[in-house]
C-alpha cells in the first residue's frame, strides 16, 4: 500500500501555520483541533518545520529573565529537522523509517517539498491491523470454506 491510499482515509485533522506566526496561534490550535502537531509552512506551503505540544511545553519552562512567551515566532521553537514522505513511498518502509527514528507524525510532501498531509504512526499500526484482520478472515475461508459458521 502507498501512503497516498492511507491518506485517502483521513482519520484526523491537520493544522499548519506560516512561518510568521507566533507560539500562541500554534498552541490555539493544537488546543482547539484537539491535534498534538502543527506544520509550519512558508508562502509556497513548502514544510520548513514542525511545532509538537512538547516543544511548546520546554518554551513555556525556559522562559525566564522576563522574556514572554506570548510573543515567541513558531520559527524561535519549531524542529526544522524532521523525517517527510512522499505519496508514493511505500507504506511498510515509511514505518520502519518512524519506527526507527521514534517519530510518531511524519509529513507529506510532494516533490517540491509542498505539505500534501499528515501521516501518524496510529494511521500505519491501523493499516497493519486491518491487514492482519484480512489475512485472518482469508486463513478461515480457506480451512473452513465460504459460508462456514
Amino acid at each position: 500500500m502507498l501512503v497516498k491510499n492511507l491518506l485517502k482515509k483521513g482519520r484526523g485533522a491537520v493544522a499548519t501555520v506560516g512561518i510568521e506566526a507566533k507560539v500562541p496561534e500554534a498552541a490555539a490550535l493544537l488546543r482547539a483541533q484537539h491535534i498534538d502537531v502543527v506544520v509550519v509552512c512558508d508562502a509556497g506551503q513548502k514544510v520548513i518545520g514542525i511545532i509538537n505540544n512538547s516543544d511548546i511545553m520546554r518554551g513555556i519552562v525556559s522562559c525566564n529573565d522576563g522574556v514572554c512567551f506570548c510573543d515567541t515566532g513558531v520559527s524561535q521553537i519549531m524542529a526544522r529537522q524532521f523525517l517527510s514522505c512522499r505519496p508514493n513511498d511505500n507504506i511498510d518502509d515509511v514505518r520502519s523509517l518512524m519506527v526507527d527514528q521514534s517519530s510518531r507524525r511524519m509529513p507529506v510532501v510532494n516533490n517540491k517539498g509542498q505539505f500534501i498531509g499528515l501521516i501518524s504512526l496510529r494511521d500505519v499500526l491501523f493499516h497493519l491491523f486491518e491487514k492482519a484482520k484480512f489475512k485472518e478472515d482469508e486463513l478461515e475461508h480457506y480451512f473452513y470454506g465460504v459460508g462456514y459458521r
